[in-house]
């Protein structure tokens, strides 16, 4: 009856916890779990110790069994609870065996030593069944927590590849998965919206100046910025770099579109103090406008960033709308580019070459290289036509390495010829010189012909020692001046930078620009410019090629200054390999052709009466 009871009560129990998790035994569940094993084992155990001895052996063998069996099942459910188990045993077969010892009788004694055998066996069941499940429910917990590890980490994943890891805003591929999404419930709904993309204007600054770190805050603060302006369901994103992508919705009309810029430029553009040190951020950008412009993601990106280029070329910090005169122009630049392709596979690229001569005799001091893309037998596309997009759709690197290798083909053919072009230059596109690996493979394909590397010009502008990677340009120059190659300075004076190159790089030549040349005759500034041009390269011993002379009066007023060399259609043309060929064969057969050495000799001389005057204004100092 006892046991009925507690058995329905531990039924009761069960039921009603059943949906309870158990996260942590409490400090009072083993001395319960004991308590009850000791509940529900007395029974049986007054059980044996009542009626043993006092009945017959066969009852005797039926009791035996039940309590055996009651142990056993007993003490294996307790076994998680391995101080109850023991308990539950204990409780039994004690009382069990203490009554057959005192009943002094041979097969009691033997019934209480099986009783002992089989506790012992029972323990070992109980201990391992504990272990097992001690080992089970340590492994479900790392296993748990390997897997909230791992949860954890998918987050971090997930948040790695859909934010930022600086700004925290959504980046590139979140963008574009959001910009389709808008796209989608744009059109059920028939509403509009605007893309922005834009860039810090002169961000390559703040890291130089003030290190990567105040360029990283800088981004830091006009994420912020960019955030504080746009409402919710608006998305600001981080495509890389100091760019920055913006899904504006809900503004269908151009004056809440440009209200909006407006707002977001004056909020850009408030100056900012980053470790002490003053920044007056900036930034451009382009819009474009769903659907008016496009209906699909590439297409509204392409265009914001057409605009933004586009509008960058007149001038920074503003917005610049994509409209149709933009879409017109790039259908223009897409179909280019698609014949640049063709012209670049079909090989239709050749070098030019224009005298550069003696103002002073009319002598061949040399040539200079000019890229041609010729069409057809009479369409020939000088670099003008084609740089622009070129560049921006990286084109540029497959044709400036073929520049440079056939202005080598072409001197070399020369050579076998027995012609002497005397100095002949090559326009450095500014991907190559501010790549040291590309000019050390230029050098050694040239080292390995048997050309003289002191009659080869680099042309170099000064795009090519500004902006970004143009840090080891120095360097690289130097580096081709130690190999002997002679370095030009085109297009001087133009720059806002030039006097400042002549005192940091190994400038062999000046070419004065044809800007200056072409109203020389009438305009005094210009004159005066030019002239101060010569006599500036004259005292640091660097020769001088004016260009664009087109006409008697431009080559008198030169040759008076004291200008060398000079180049332009007053001279020659542009000429194709072959003509040029030709050209060099009559100016050699004229003795017009001055050998090499004799214009290297005087740039030699100049240098030296440079540091000798250099020298005896030091020794005075003194």
């Amino acid at each position: 009856m006892v046991n009925l009871i507690m058995c329905g009560w531990s039924y009761s129990r069960w039921r009603k916890n059943r949906h309870r998790k158990i996260e942590k035994l409490s400090s009072r569940a083993i001395p319960r779990a004991m308590m009850s094993g000791v509940a529900y084992a007395l029974p049986w155990s007054l059980l044996a110790a009542f009626y043993l001895g006092n009945l017959p052996h066969h009852e005797e063998m039926i009791m035996s069994i039940a309590v055996v069996g009651m142990a056993a099942a007993g003490s294996v459910q307790l076994s998680r609870i391995y101080p109850a188990a023991l308990t539950y045993l204990a409780t039994i077969f004690l009382p069990v065996i203490i009554k057959s010892i005192t009943l002094n009788e041979i097969h009691y004694y033997l019934l209480a030593g099986l009783a002992v055998s089989y506790i012992g066996f029972l323990l070992t069941i109980v201990s391992n069944n504990a272990n097992a499940s001690i080992e089970r429910s340590t492994a479900l917990k790392d296993l748990e927590k390997k897997v909230i590890q791992l949860d954890e980490a998918n987050d971090s994943l997930e948040q790695l590849a859909s934010f930022d890891d600086l700004t925290e805003l959504p980046n590139r591929r979140t963008f574009y998965s959001h910009l389709e999404g808008t796209i989608n419930e744009a059109m059920l709904l028939g509403d509009s919206f605007f893309v922005l993309v834009g860039d810090l204007d002169h961000f390559k600054n703040v890291n130089d100046v003030s290190g990567h770190a105040a360029g990283d805050r800088l981004l830091q603060i006009i994420a912020e910025r960019i955030s504080s302006c746009v409402e919710e369901g608006d998305l600001v994103a981080r495509m890389g770099g100091d760019e920055f992508a913006v899904i504006v919705e809900n503004r269908t009309m151009a004056s809440d579109k440009t209200g909006f810029m407006q707002r977001l430029l004056s909020n850009i553009n408030v100056q900012v103090d980053i470790d002490g040190t003053l920044v007056n951020p900036g930034m451009s950008f382009g819009v474009s406008t769903f659907p008016t412009d496009a209906r699909d993601a590439e297409s509204l990106m392409t265009y914001a960033d057409v605009a933004l280029q586009r509008g960058k070329a007149v001038t920074r910090g503003e917005c610049w709308f994509f409209d149709n005169g933009l879409g017109a122009r790039l259908e223009a630049d897409n179909d280019l580019e698609r014949q640049l392709h063709i012209a670049i596979a079909e090989n239709q690229f050749e070098l030019f070459y224009q005298p550069k001569v003696d103002i002073r005799t009319g002598q061949l001091h040399g040539l200079e290289s000019l890229l041609r893309w010729r069409r057809g037998v009479d369409d020939v596309v000088a670099p003008g036509g084609f740089f622009q997009v070129a560049e921006e759709r990286g084109l540029m690197s497959e044709l400036a390495d073929f520049v440079l290798a056939r202005y080598i083909e072409d001197n070399c053919r020369w050579q076998e010829l027995g012609l002497n072009p005397g100095k002949v230059s090559v326009n450095i596109h500014p991907l190559q010189i501010k790549d040291p690996h590309r000019m050390a493979l230029f050098a050694q394909q040239v080292q390995k012909t048997s050309l003289n590397i002191k009659n080869l010009v680099l042309e170099i502008t000064e795009e090519c020692v500004v902006g970004r990677g143009a840090d080891d340009v120095p360097k690289t120059l130097a580096h081709m001046r130690d190999l002997n190659f002679n370095i030009s300075l085109d297009d001087f004076g133009t720059g806002y930078a030039s006097l400042t190159h002549l005192k940091t790089l190994p400038v062999d030549e000046l070419k004065i620009d044809r800007s200056f040349i072409n109203d020389l005759s009438n305009d005094l500034s210009d004159r005066a410019i030019v002239l101060a041009m010569i006599k500036l390269a004259d005292t640091l011993g660097i020769s001088v090629v004016a260009e664009g002379i087109e006409n008697q009066e431009q080559h008198n007023t030169l040759l008076a200054m004291g200008c060398a060399t000079g180049q332009g259609y007053f001279y020659g043309r542009p000429m194709d390999v072959k003509s040029a060929t030709d050209y060099l064969r009559k100016a050699m057969a004229a003795g017009k052709l001055e050998p090499a050495r004799s214009v290297q000799n005087r740039t030699v001389t100049a240098r030296r009466n440079q540091q000798l005057a250099t020298s005896s204004k030091s020794s005075k100092s003194f």
